[in-house]
């Protein structure tokens, strides 16, 4: 890790969207020959929200961070001073989805293990996700020594502090 950090963490849209806006955009491609702005119009409109990411940067060299989003190349995002990190922790979120209907409804967890900045405020900077505790872990190293502070291990009940 030199002094840029830069982690994508998927689509910006969620998959329905994406799914219709790339619905528009293949009919953009049917209308290009009836009207070619309205066409491209609607092409770019599919580009754009199948093409849109989020993630976040860090800047080491100049003490900043961001989270962004954008498609393909450019990136929103206000950059933000980094904060006095205490220490890095390493934790196992969960996430819940439920999805229903007039007949039945469905819950999702899903497990990630998340690799957080802390700050003096207790503050949380998420700066990389992933089903695998030792890819957590190794990516909490390199911020650990980049940052030269601790690591928690915080994945299990019991917290243990992996470097001090």
């Amino acid at each position: 890790m030199d002094n840029y950090y830069n982690h994508d963490q998927g689509s910006y849209f969620p998959m329905p969207f994406q799914i219709i806006c790339g619905l528009i955009g293949i009919a953009g491609f049917v209308l290009l020959f009836e009207s070619i702005i309205f066409g491209l119009i609607m092409i770019a409109i599919g580009v754009f929200v199948i093409a849109s990411r989020c993630g976040i940067e860090v800047n080491f060299s100049e003490n900043k961070y961001r989270d962004y989003w954008g498609p393909i190349i450019i990136k929103f995002g206000k950059w933000e001073t980094l904060p006095v990190i205490e220490y890095v922790s390493v934790f196992r979120a969960r996430t819940s989805q439920t999805v229903g209907s007039r007949v039945s409804t469905s819950s999702f967890v899903d497990e990630e293990i998340q690799v957080n900045l802390i700050t003096d405020h207790r503050k949380r900077i998420t700066v990389f996700e992933t089903d695998s505790k030792n890819k957590a872990v190794g990516r909490a190293w390199k911020f650990s020594d980049k940052l030269n502070v601790g690591i928690l291990d915080a994945t299990a009940r019991e917290t243990e502090w992996i470097k001090e």
